[in-house]
């Protein structure tokens, strides 16, 4: 019988919405353990591990176990005692806030201990190339690490007659649905980009999630937050 892959997580997800993070990793755990080969389990400290892989969403130990920060002391424990450690980058608070809104030591020292995870991780998933750069630039010296994005594990190859067919769906002012969605209402995912476009002429556009109190939508429909089998519909 095929020896089981044992994996310990350290970001506990919750059922209700709660960011693209707690949804890529609930999606992904069932995945994971809905094949026999794979063993899953929140990781608790007094846990055996030595040959088994640790899996982290960076620092957060997720909304499933209140957001708990993990701490360098506990990240030295985990390498130290497990078979490897993986760990899913996320960002840095320095692209993702304004560090003299956010606490500005909290900040500057949750992006240290980032970077420094990272450099101890024996592999690293960046969900992009640009945040890869990202990384790199505030620090990041490994070189064992994938680029796995969060959006659809569909492809599309750009064929000329996807791209004829396209144009011409323009050309015939036929209305454009898309859907957007965001957790957070932070300034860099762009609401504002979002009501920007739904002024265009032939552009539908409906929101699942928060929107800043003080930014107009435009011609954007708000549904709010919504469950995630509402939203997968």
């Amino acid at each position: 019988m095929t020896q089981k892959i044992k994996i310990n997580y350290t970001y506990k997800t919750i059922s209700k919405p709660w960011g693209g993070a707690n949804t890529f990793l609930k999606y992904l755990y069932e995945e994971l353990s809905s094949k026999e080969l794979f063993d899953l389990r929140f990781y608790q400290q007094n846990y055996e591990i030595k040959n088994e892989i640790i899996f982290m969403n960076q620092l957060s130990k997720g909304p499933g176990n209140n957001s708990i920060v993990l701490t360098k002391n506990e990240i030295n424990f985990i390498k130290s005692n497990s078979g490897k450690l993986v760990v899913r980058a996320v960002n840095l608070n320095c692209n993702s806030y304004n560090l003299f809104i956010r606490p500005f030591s909290e900040g500057k020292k949750n992006d240290k201990l980032s970077i420094y995870l990272l450099n101890l991780a024996d592999h690293v998933i960046f969900q992009s190339k640009y945040q890869m750069e990202l990384f790199r630039k505030n620090g990041y010296i490994g070189n064992n690490y994938n680029v796995i994005h969060n959006g659809s594990p569909f492809h599309c190859k750009l064929t000329s007659e996807r791209i004829e067919n396209n144009i011409k769906l323009l050309q015939d002012n036929t209305t454009i649905h898309i859907s957007s969605s965001s957790f957070s209402t932070r300034a860099n995912k762009r609401h504002d980009l979002i009501a920007k476009i739904s002024k265009l002429k032939s552009i539908k556009i409906t929101h699942f999630g928060s929107w800043p109190e003080k930014l107009d939508p435009a011609s954007v429909e708000l549904r709010g937050i919504v469950s995630h089998e509402v939203l997968y519909k």
